[in-house]
């Protein structure tokens, strides 16, 4: 169920031992594309340099205030009724008051709307069972009717606006007595983290309205402007490495031939303005962005070495970084990749752990450190930093996967029995793959998505394998996450056949599979024998090495 509150106030929960002395007064207006106050509005602080959360309301001016417990880098969410959210960062390098003028973009809308669903507390907000339908009238609006029983009804519309990937976004309806924050998010992608709630007759059936014409109008993209240069130009660095990835990725689908051409001519640029930014803190962003975003070459070496020597190891640029779950460390992966250094990568990664405030930045240094060293064959590293994360950050999504992929107590690994599992085929409901219906075969459980690029490229390995052991008695069973029957259906006849085993995880079983199989990402292969003992995982079964291990096995038997 989705919950949702009256955000009327600051609220905040800080969990921080700094002084007051430290603390940033931060203060000014949140506006909408028009440049007026909206309905309701939100900032929200999501991460900082010490355990940090806050949703601050705007009033009826648009007029916010709060403090920062510490100076340092943190992550920001602006948000409106009726706008687009906007992730943002924001770096308080001392305590001197930040004045900020943000102007939200106005959500758009689908031409030529015939039809959206409604979505509210009278079906728990899913977006699969219970939702009403509201069609087209000839006033232009969208109606239909919806039964509750009580004397409220807490609402949002979908269908009406695209998200990424495809999705459908939930914005909050035109119809509405009051809007609320659903202050749980996700604030990260386009969907409006706004719902309406209209006051009715308990137990009579009412009818929602959704007007389009009542949307504010207005192209203008997000801004924001601040007194301190250097705050306003860390986040127009952010915003346009955004859009440059976003043109990227566009010019990537339309013309396939020059995309390599086009990325080059991106990346030379932005590598000639690094060099000759002349604020220090603006350049090091810059350093950590280009190779966060712009699909960096391991000709890169030179600028690599750069960013070790610029950015501080103490720099508040990481606490940014660190606000999601794979970003810092994804980021000194590739800047170390690209280096070409190791005693100098091992050397920062090292001081950055001992010395950074931020115990997010040292878990995500620790977690990039233990598969480093796996990968170095450095095994006293590997253990001494592993150990460390099960100390200092046992509870972390990073420690969970670590316990995953390394612990000696770990379910999936060769010579262990395979999990026990029963899922349903793809397309027959009345037909189970389970493990003890595989037993007396050898087979591979292929754990994978249509939308995962690196499963794709395992494509060709996979077909090869079947090909020439299949009728040695050799089985695949294709296990799909986050897909609809459609887009599985589309990829087989599209890209690749797949002739063998398949199924969908659900979303009410995916944590579960998660959990059994120990997965991290995918990706995951899992070769098992005939007696139903794991054989080879991962890296194991990776590309040529599926034919060779296949082989093995089948010849085993």
């Amino acid at each position: 169920m989705r919950f949702y509150l009256p955000v009327l106030l600051v609220i905040g929960l800080v969990i921080t031992s700094s002084s007051v002395h430290a603390q940033v007064p931060v203060r000014g207006v949140l506006l909408g594309g028009d440049g007026e106050p909206m309905m309701q509005a939100h900032l929200v602080v999501d991460a900082g340099p010490v355990d940090t959360t806050m949703v601050v309301a705007a009033d009826s001016l648009g007029r916010f205030a709060f403090t920062l417990p510490t100076s340092g880098g943190y992550g920001m969410y602006a948000m409106g009724v009726h706008h687009e959210t906007q992730e943002f960062p924001l770096m308080a390098r001392d305590k001197t008051p930040l004045d900020l003028e943000i102007r939200l973009r106005a959500i758009g809308v689908q031409p030529s709307l015939d039809r959206a669903r409604v979505i509210g507390d009278f079906n728990d907000f899913s977006t699969e069972k219970g939702a009403a339908v509201v069609t087209r009238q000839t006033d232009g609006m969208l109606a239909g009717t919806v039964q509750a029983s009580s004397d409220t009804i807490a609402y949002q519309v979908v269908g009406v606006k695209k998200a990424p990937g495809n999705r459908h976004a939930r914005i909050a309806g035109t119809s509405a007595s009051r809007y609320y924050l659903d202050a749980a998010g996700p604030f990260w992608d386009v969907s409006s983290d706004y719902i309406s709630v209209i006051e009715r007759e308990e137990g009579r059936e009412t009818t929602l309205a959704f007007d389009p014409s009542r949307l504010p109008d207005g192209d203008a993209s997000f801004a924001l402007r601040a007194r301190n240069g250097s705050v306003q130009r860390v986040v127009s660095v952010y915003l346009e490495v955004e859009k440059l990835e976003r043109d990227v990725g566009i010019r990537a689908r339309s013309n396939r031939d020059s995309i390599r051409t086009l990325i080059g001519r991106v990346q030379e640029s932005f590598k000639q303005r690094i060099q000759q930014e002349g604020d220090p803190i603006v350049r090091q962003w810059m350093l950590l962005r280009y190779f966060d975003e712009l699909q960096p070459t391991e000709a890169d070496s030179t600028v690599a070495r750069q960013v070790l020597r610029e950015v501080r190891p103490t720099s508040p640029l990481w606490s940014f970084e660190a606000w999601g779950n794979v970003g810092a460390s994804n980021l000194i992966f590739s800047i170390a990749r690209r280096a070409g250094a190791a005693s100098q990568v091992r050397a920062y990664m090292d001081r950055v752990i001992e010395t950074h405030s931020d115990s997010d930045v040292q878990r995500h240094f620790r977690y990039a450190a233990v598969h480093m060293a796996h990968q170095n064959g450095d095994e006293i590293r590997k253990w001494s930093y592993y150990d460390q994360m099960m100390t200092h950050h046992f509870d972390s999504r990073q420690a969970e996967q670590l316990r995953r992929t390394f612990s000696k107590e770990r379910a999936v690994q060769s010579g262990r029995p395979v999990p026990d599992f029963s899922f349903e085929a793809f397309g027959d409901s009345a037909v189970t793959y389970d493990d003890e219906q595989l037993e007396g075969t050898v087979y591979l459980i292929d754990f994978w998505g249509t939308w995962c690029g690196p499963c794709i490229e395992e494509m060709p390995y996979l077909h090869e394998a079947y090909r020439k052991f299949h009728d040695e008695g050799f089985k695949i069973l294709s296990i799909s996450f986050r897909d609809r029957a459609s887009d599985i259906r589309q990829f087989r006849r599209n890209r690749y056949p797949m002739p063998w085993l398949h199924t969908i995880v659900d979303r009410e079983g995916d944590q579960q599979v998660r959990a059994t199989f120990e997965l991290t990402g995918f990706p995951r292969p899992i070769l098992v024998d005939e007696t139903g003992t794991i054989i080879a995982t991962d890296d194991q079964l990776r590309k040529e090495k599926h034919l060779s291990r296949v082989k093995e096995a089948i010849e085993g038997k």
